[in-house]
């Protein structure tokens, strides 16, 4: 799950059955503070339930289809 070297990223941890939290995950503060910047400026954050939604979805057809 970790992103490669350099580039920060967002980690959306979903733990079964215990409560969620979202890491941003970088090698440097400066790093920290792009990823942070541009969370802001961008549509990112609001998209992320219609993304976790999707993910689902694939999940669940993967599950159909290996069934």
């Amino acid at each position: 799950m970790s992103a490669p070297r350099g580039t920060p990223a967002l980690h959306v941890l979903l733990p079964l059955e215990e409560s969620g939290r979202i890491v941003l995950a970088a090698d440097t503060f400066e790093d920290e503070l792009r990823l942070r910047s541009w969370l802001r400026r961008s549509s990112a954050l609001q998209a992320l339930p219609e993304i976790l939604a999707r993910l689902l979805d694939d999940l669940d057809e993967h599950d159909r289809e290996a069934a």
